[in-house]
């Protein structure tokens, strides 16, 4: 088996340790939003491929924290930046056309994760989220937040266990008990709670169980952009149980009301 460094290969990223997570002036935001995945290895493809420490958001980034970012935007007239930025709503047109008017705007929603966006919209809300964590200049560490290469949203799925299909324990969808585990299509085409979930296409950023990590929904629910454009991961909604792994991928060429993003995280000390 051939050992590959992924730093080395592809990530840029700011290394720091356990011991770092736990030092006083981690913000109270990055410790309630954000899981820690230590360091560790992936396999993938009869290659071992080494990860370094990284935070990861519990949830996907919700319509509720997509609209702040918006509205920073509107607030310092960065009109161009807002257009851009703000969400195709016209992709709900021939899938439910009540979500063209409330799924992103209407409060009931406000918990489940923002779609419909471009990959460079995701990217500029990561720059954005960069700039207002690092605005304290007291502020002990310098964050960088970006969206997770696919090594890291593996080694966030798997832990320690190579052999994990999916972010859990089990070989499949459902617990011993009968219980879904994830947001996935089920029996009727485009209706994904048709079980015991009741989900209604998405569901919210936190809903299910959450993985040995403490993060939700890295199955189904919405399919997650990594670093590498028009490439998302991990399934969604409107994707059967085989194609909601934790290696699943889909390829897309425009936003889409069944892809998401969520943040990774990696800071320096000053």
């Amino acid at each position: 088996m051939k050992q590959i460094f992924l730093a080395a290969l592809i990530l840029p990223v700011l290394a720091f340790t356990l011991m770092n997570a736990r030092k006083p002036g981690v913000p109270k935001k990055l410790k309630k939003d954000f899981a820690f995945v230590p360091s560790g290895l992936v396999v993938r493809n009869g290659d071992t491929l080494s990860v370094q420490a990284f935070y990861m958001s519990k949830g996907e980034v919700t319509n509720k924290e997509y609209r702040l970012f918006l509205a920073d935007l509107k607030k310092n007239n960065k009109m161009e930046d807002y257009k851009a930025a703000y969400p195709d709503t016209l992709a709900w047109k021939k899938l439910n056309p009540a979500f063209l008017d409330y799924y992103f705007t209407h409060p009931a929603y406000e918990d489940y994760p923002v779609v419909n966006i471009s990959h460079e919209a995701a990217q500029m809300y990561c720059t954005w989220f960069t700039e207002k964590m690092n605005s304290d200049p007291r502020a002990k560490y310098v964050y960088r937040f970006r969206l997770p290469v696919r090594e890291e949203f593996i080694r966030a799925c798997r832990g320690e266990d190579h052999s994990r299909k999916y972010a859990w324990k089990y070989d499949g969808i459902q617990d011993e008990k009968g219980n879904v585990l994830c947001n996935h299509l089920r029996d009727e085409p485009n209706v994904a709670g048709s079980l015991s979930d009741n989900a209604d296409i998405t569901a919210p950023s936190r809903s299910y169980r959450p993985n040995d990590f403490g993060i939700y929904n890295l199955n189904g629910n919405v399919a997650e952009m990594t670093n590498v454009k028009d490439v998302a991961t991990g399934g969604s909604w409107k994707d059967k149980a085989e194609n909601v792994r934790n290696e699943s991928t889909s390829v897309y060429s425009r936003p889409q009301p069944n892809i998401g993003f969520r943040m990774v995280s990696t800071f320096l000390q000053r």
